[in-house]
């Protein structure tokens, strides 16, 4: 599900080599509501619901990829929205309350999808996450680092990868941090959470998120805390072996 065009990076070609039964772009949605131009974040989650009740007896998995969010950020009122979040200090950033207010619907409208899955019958779990961080002004950036991007060290370089994420599950299940993961880490350790199968593929994967749970474009991090950037030596050994077998997986090649 992405409430936007189907050509867009072309995933009307690529979630059906996921696998994906069914696809919904926006023009599968039925005079949704929109904030700003985009469809609203409460409407892909009142579809995932409509979904869900019509689904019958069968188990059911959605990824849902919303717009609600997407920038530009203007700072301006417009008809269909209004900064629910005022910043302040007017030196930050034009467009930061009009993003911080966006993300507080989001938040809203999370709160009443999981409100309605409390109350479902079947297990249910939401795995939350951001894809990457907003684009704000530079100025912005330089206010709240101290530094202009080009001078940023390393830690300042590595969080600028970091979004949140949430698994939330409808019945009784231990509560916990688990710290930072990489994004290619995810699906396999959402099926270790609920319990379901994993192919070997999956299961050697969930093995280097043990050793290696941070993996970005300015390098990773093991275990105990190291950090070795992208083009070392050690970066590149650690690695190797999987970056062949993803590789491998990927574009189904035969070794």
């Amino acid at each position: 599900m992405h409430p936007y065009y189907a050509s867009g990076w072309d995933r009307n070609k690529v979630y059906s080599y996921f696998g994906f039964d069914k696809m919904f772009f926006k023009n599968d949605f039925n005079n949704p509501e929109t904030i700003r131009q985009y469809i609203s974040d409460a409407a892909t989650y009142d579809k995932i619901i409509e979904l869900y009740e019509n689904k019958g007896d069968s188990p059911m998995f959605v990824f849902d990829v919303t717009m609600q969010n997407h920038s530009g950020y203007k700072g301006e009122v417009q008809n269909n929205f209004a900064p629910l979040v005022t910043v302040t200090d007017g030196k930050v950033s034009t467009g930061l309350s009009e993003y911080l207010s966006l993300v507080r619907i989001s938040d809203l409208a999370f709160g009443d999808l999981v409100e309605y899955f409390k109350e479902a019958d079947e297990p249910t779990v939401i795995l939350m996450f951001g894809d990457h961080q907003p684009k704000l002004e530079e100025e912005f950036y330089s206010y709240v680092t101290g530094n202009t991007r080009d001078q940023w060290d390393l830690t300042q370089q590595r969080n600028q990868y970091k979004t949140p994420l949430l698994i939330w599950h409808n019945y009784v299940a231990d509560s916990e941090n688990i710290g930072d993961i990489s994004l290619n880490y995810l699906a396999p350790f959402l099926l270790q959470d609920t319990g379901l199968n994993m192919s070997d593929y999956q299961h050697y994967i969930l093995g280097q998120y043990e050793e290696l749970p941070v993996i970005n474009s300015i390098g990773i991090v093991d275990v105990n805390g190291n950090v070795y950037v992208r083009g070392s030596e050690e970066f590149t050994e650690r690695t190797r072996e999987m970056q062949t077998l993803v590789y491998a997986h990927t574009v189904e090649k035969v070794w």
